[in-house]
């Protein structure tokens, strides 16, 4: 036994039962160790790894070689702190790739991995770096490690950038000096120096692995009769999740390094199969045919070596950390299981009185389960995931069968827990229901007797699905796939003929609520009690669930009025975003809403398209990332693992239809499919959406509702998508009332079933589905389809509870709608919303007077699917009275000036007489969006229905706004609406321009508060603004073809149109946002891996005041690719906030598949070089580049 023993150095802790030893005390040295030694303890000049290894050898040689040996050859590197042999000091200079984790920040873990003191860019000591240590006392921010007794001290980690440029770290050989510019370029120093002097300090383990290895193979017959084993006691962190060290049950740690060579085993054979370290001692004793004693556990792997595997072989390995809280690494006590695809970790955080723990225990105890094949680089735990609830209770069983295998005492909570949320799920809440409502048991309680110990959530839903989809008969399964579209009246009252007119048709699936001018707080009783007559009068008392759209606020009135996704999309915050979702799917499930008709993912590539204020703008990337992000938050899970509230995303497939016309056809072929309209589709269905709607639209000549191609092909089929297929309002009938694919309603049907779909909204009769009814009762095949569609459908209302708790409280109403918390997030939305597209350097301003002009300056312009008239003043204040909060009633003089429409210019003149009497004008022009009931909807020109054949303002507005830069009064330009508009030479004469877009109820407020400089502008353009209406499309993201134009040689310059001389580049592209202080972005600096691509910026505000910016990332490849790829495409971006002067740096990592392209729907990446550009918007002067090899 020869290096590391660490088990103590007195008498009864030396090595027993070997015929030789020579071990360090502790860990050891690196250089001039001392060794203990039966004899007593000397120092053994010269370098560690080569003094255990000559130990080695010298007792080898010596040897008895006619008696078998055993050899322990234990070396002390890569201990803490690393020395490398000065012979290795030239390797490993150039730089270490950062892994994809290195800035995790902990999120969706349990708490202890944040508070783990094993960071690289935060708990390093100056002498593990290789760092000289400064003399005197401890300095704030670098903390001593006082629990060792030791003056070695942590190198710093200054809270700010003004501390941070002084700093000043010396190497300790040569006495080179670093400073750094960011936090960013000291923590990859810090990772650099740690790698170096790693992978310096192992270099001599190989060299002396590689020295035992010779001599083995040089004395005959010994290597071919020896086995040799290398491994080590644990993995080790270099940099993932930004730690070093070990201890944790996360993969890079738990994964022990094993090798072993014997001529027995197969060359280059891999075994997949499962051993622990309890295992190597059983295994050599089988070697030497001994037997393993009774009290040591484990089992001999020899089996597996020789390439057989036991039917009794584990199927998990267990750990145990017990040292909690340890004095230097602060590791949380934890223990788990691993199986080939599940991990399971229990942070029991106690010492249990063992040694080296300190006192704890206070700490949350927390569960975690990882779900390895998804998600490798374990970032999000889903033990609570209700989809996992199965997993969760095997893996506590097997967890539990294996602590008692091993003679280890649970501290975790017993099993039973689970079975009491199951047996919840499936009888407490439905025996509820009848106590309150006095009701027979429903049908699929039946299923409440037997609770399956191995059955998940899904599985449990499905399961009861099952039973009562057995009961029912084909009138009351085709009811199901349809429901009562519109129930209210604008009373409020119940729509009865409507509704007693789709009980006769069955169609009793769902209920939308109708009018949305109806406020909660009166409607929620008539809905309750529509749905408990449901419950009451059917016969297997299925209920209803609440289908409504959800653009930007509820579908009625009460709810918190959020900006439209277009606004949403113009933030580039994803994570606010989210703030903005959590909150409206609380106030939907407050007034009883289970399922959503959103998000859109349309691509607005077609600007004149009439509803680019609900979509997420031009970029497929930007559509997907919102999309996903939708999707994941309403859909979170209950306390049950009851999905809160589903998720459509729709229209599939749309967004470039023929001249923007609504619900017109598209073109294109699988290429363009793949690649554009379906890209935020693939993004979104990773987070599991419950339904898909397919649009109006004919795609290669066929109408979606019929497109038995692209949706059961592509979207069953190709990507796997398992939900609900539904159409858009009406959208089978129009196959036999305007496309003209059947001839009758039933063939309509018909088609549209075959083709996949599974629900029929219809808000108007005549519903389609129920002719259905006839043609299952004498065609098997279409009775199949039938029962697949309300399967599918009754899951899902199991899976939204609305089985278990299918009415909710009105008195949680007024609790739940406009809490001042949802209210503050829809203004920050807004805040961020707003995009300043051009300044003179007039805005900030408080003046003492201003002239309001135009017809948005005194209105509330907040969409056709928002519930609110334009004059309600519940709802926000308009710009009118932001500014007069502002700056005084009387020092706001408001001249309208012009209608929204008409062209009547006579009062031109005195808006401009205004405008030269305050000395500033802002004028709010724009285009209307209101619903059907608002007073103002007959001069409505934007929204559902109402395409742009003309992009710029209507009726006299231009002339206004002409008038008023023609008269050289200063003028801000405020736009409203949810469309781009054009930017005209003549409108580019605006001081300043700010577009509004449909932001919500806080749109004035925040409107005034940029224009005065209390908030700074941060928003970028989700699409592109054009030059002119003519001069479309104008997305960025067009192919190198599209802008070639033919004139070049005749005009001598390029023009993308020659008459007239009009650019497809737009004057205000997409990503284009200006602030109030400036930005610099340094050229980006790239690192290519074998999987993921690596793509780090520096930011810096160089301006006088905070503020956000968006870094965006741009790419296209520069080897061939089958097809021709766009100019660009957006790849990656985030939002930085910065404080004056400031700056950080930004880590993008881009895994190879994300530059991927579709060839005939197979994803190809392909190896060569690729560009990559950094900036603040999408034109190529605000961006700077890289090439990049991959490999």
């Amino acid at each position: 036994m020869v290096g590391k023993w660490h088990l103590g150095e007195s008498v009864g802790n030396q090595p027993t039962g070997f015929d030789y030893w020579s071990v360090l005390p502790g860990q050891g040295l690196y250089w001039d160790p001392n060794f203990i030694e039966p004899a007593g303890e000397r120092v053994e000049p010269g370098y560690v790894t080569d003094i255990i290894t000559d130990k080695s050898l010298d007792w080898i040689r010596s040897r008895n070689r006619d008696r078998p040996f055993f050899l322990m050859c234990h070396h002390k590197a890569p201990h803490r702190s690393w020395e490398c042999d000065d012979k290795h000091k030239h390797l490993y200079k150039d730089p270490v790739r950062l892994p994809d984790t290195f800035t995790d920040d902990y999120k969706n873990r349990a708490k202890a991995a944040k508070i783990a003191k094993m960071r690289v860019a935060e708990d390093l000591t100056y002498q593990d770096l290789g760092l000289v240590q400064p003399d005197g006392g401890r300095r704030v921010g670098e903390p001593v490690l006082q629990e060792l007794g030791s003056s070695e001290r942590k190198v710093p980690v200054p809270g700010s950038i003004a501390e941070l440029q002084p700093m000043r770290l010396i190497d300790k050989d040569d006495a080179t000096v670093f400073t750094f510019k960011s936090h960013g370029e000291l923590a990859e120093f810090k990772f650099q120096r740690y790698m170096q002097r790693y992978l310096r300090t192992i270099q001599s383990i190989d060299d002396n692995v590689g020295r035992m290895l010779d001599y083995l193979d040089s004395e005959p017959q010994l290597a071919e009769n020896t086995i040799v084993v290398y491994t080590s006691d644990q993995g080790f962190f270099l940099g993932e999740h930004g730690w070093f060290d070990k201890r944790f049950m996360y993969e890079e740690s738990f994964q022990m390094p094993f090798l072993i060579r014997y001529p027995e085993i197969i060359a280059g054979s891999v075994c997949d199969d499962i051993i622990c370290n309890v295992d190597f001692a059983p295994t050599w004793l089988d070697y030497a045919n001994l037997p393993a004693p009774s009290y040591m556990q484990g089992t001999s792997f020899r089996p597996l070596l020789q390439g057989r595997t036991p039917e009794s072989w584990q199927q998990v390995a267990y750990h145990r950390y017990w040292m909690h809280n340890d004095i230097i690494h602060h590791a949380y006590a934890h223990y788990g299981i691993r199986n080939q695809r599940y991990k399971l970790i229990y942070w029991y955080n106690e010492p249990l009185d063992v040694k080296g723990a300190r006192p704890g225990g206070r700490e949350h105890k927390e569960w975690e389960l990882f779900d390895c094949d998804k998600d490798p680089l374990e970032l999000f735990n889903v033990y609570h995931e209700g989809e996992y609830q199965g997993v969760v209770r095997q893996m506590t069983t097997l967890l539990e069968k294996k602590m008692a295998e091993i003679g280890d005492e649970p501290v975790h909570p017993k099993a039973q827990w689970l079975l009491g949320l199951v047996f919840a799920l499936r009888t407490s809440k439905c025996m509820s229901i009848r106590a309150n409502g006095n009701l027979p048991p429903p049908a699929g309680e039946a299923l409440a007797a037997s609770v399956h110990s191995e059955m998940s959530v899904g599985a449990l839903h499905r399961e009861r699905a099952e039973e009562l989809l057995n009961q029912m008969t084909w009138e009351e399964k085709v009811g199901q796939m349809g429901g009562i579209r519109r129930l209210l009246n604008t009373g409020p009252e119940i729509d009865e003929e409507n509704y007693e007119y789709r009980q006769a048709e069955y169609q009793n699936g769902n209920i939308g609520f109708g009018a949305m001018l109806n406020w909660a707080d009166d409607i929620l009783p008539l809905t309750n009690a529509v749905r408990q007559r449901q419950i009451n009068e059917s016969r297997l008392h299925i209920p209803f669930i609440t289908v409504t759209d959800s653009i930007n606020s509820l579908y009625l009135s009460g709810g918190t009025i959020f900006p439209s996704n277009l606004a949403m999309a113009a933030t580039f915050n994803i994570p606010l975003f989210r703030e903005g979702v959590s909150a409206l799917r609380e106030e939907q499930l407050a007034i009883g809403v289970s399922w959503v008709l959103s998000p859109p993912l349309d691509i607005a590539w077609e600007p004149r398209y009439s509803r680019i204020g609900e979509l997420f703008g031009e970029d497929s990337y930007l559509t997907g990332e919102f999309g996903h992000a939708y999707v994941q938050t309403m859909q979170d899970r209950d306390e049950s693992g009851n999905i809160k509230v589903a998720t459509t995303v729709k229209h599939f497939i749309y967004g470039d239809s023929r001249g923007g016309v609504n619900a017109a056809s598209m073109y294109g072929g699988i290429n363009h499919l793949y690649n554009d309209q379906l890209r935020p589709y693939l993004r979104a269905l990773e987070a599991d959406p419950a339904a898909v709607m397919v649009s109006y639209a004919s795609v290669d000549l066929v109408p979606m509702s019929a497109n038995k191609y692209l949706v059961r092909d592509i979207l069953r089929q190709r990507l796997g998508f398992e939900g609900i297929v539904m159409s858009d309002a009406g959208a089978i009938a129009h196959l036999y009332t305007e496309s003209r694919l059947a001839d009758s309603y039933a063939e309509a049907a018909l088609l549209a079933l075959e083709a996949g779909l599974q629900m029929e909204l219809s808000p108007q009769s005549p519903a389609v589905f129920p002719t259905l009814v006839a043609a299952a009762a004498k065609d098997s095949h279409v009775g199949q389809l039938i029962n697949e569609a309300v399967l599918n459908i009754l899951q899902l209302k199991f899976a939204t509870g609305v089985f278990d708790n299918p009415l909710p409280d009105p008195a949680k109403v007024s609790e739940t709608l406009r809490t001042p918390a949802h209210l503050e997030i829809s203004r920050n939305v807004t805040r961020e919303s707003i995009v300043l597209l051009q300044n003179d350097g007039i805005l900030p301003t408080t003046p003492s007077k201003v002239a309001l002009l135009g017809p948005f300056a005194d209105i509330r312009n907040y969409g056709s699917y928002a519930p609110v008239n334009s004059s309600d003043s519940r709802y926000g204040n308009s710009l009118y009275q932001s500014l007069q909060a502002k700056l005084g009633t009387g020092n706001v003089n408001l001249v309208q000036g012009v209608d929204f429409i008409d062209t009547d210019t006579t009062n031109i003149a005195t808006a401009v007489s205004a405008a030269k009497e305050a000395g500033l004008a802002i004028i709010v022009l724009g285009s209307l969006s209101v619903g059907t009931t608002d007073p103002l909807v007959t001069k409505r020109t934007d929204g559902e229905f109402f395409t742009h054949a003309n992009m710029g303002f209507p009726g006299a507005q231009q002339q206004l706004l002409d008038a008023v830069l023609d008269a050289s009064v200063p003028t801000i330009l405020v736009l409203s609406g949810g469309q781009p508009f054009v930017l005209n030479n003549s409108t580019l004469r605006s001081n300043a321009i700010l577009h509004s877009f449909l932001g919500g109820e806080f749109t004035g407020d925040a409107l005034a508060e940029i224009i005065m400089g209390d908030v700074n502008p941060s928003g970028k353009l989700p699409i592109s603004m054009p030059q002119d209406t003519s001069a479309t499309p104008v997305f960025y993201d067009y192919l190198p073809s599209d802008d070639t134009g033919t004139a070049d040689s005749i005009l001598g310059f390029h023009s993308t149109y020659q008459f007239p001389l009009l650019s497809r580049s737009p004057p205000m592209p997409f990503g284009f946002g200006l602030s109030y202080t400036n930005f610099t972005i340094s050229a980006p600096r790239a690192r290519a891996g074998n999987s993921s691509v690596e793509v780090r910026v520096n930011i810096t505000n160089v301006g006088p005041i905070a503020g956000k910016e968006v870094v965006q990332l741009y790419h296209r490849p520069n080897t061939t690719t089958g097809i021709e790829f766009p100019v660009k495409r957006l790849v990656r971006f985030e939002k930085v906030n910065l404080p004056a002067g400031e700056g950080r740096e930004v880590r993008f990592v881009i895994p190879h598949k994300d530059l991927g392209y579709y060839v005939n729907g197979d994803l190809r990446v392909k190896r060569g070089a690729y560009s990559f550009w950094a900036g603040t918007s999408s034109r190529m002067e605000d961006l700077k580049g890289i090439n990049v090899t991959v490999i």
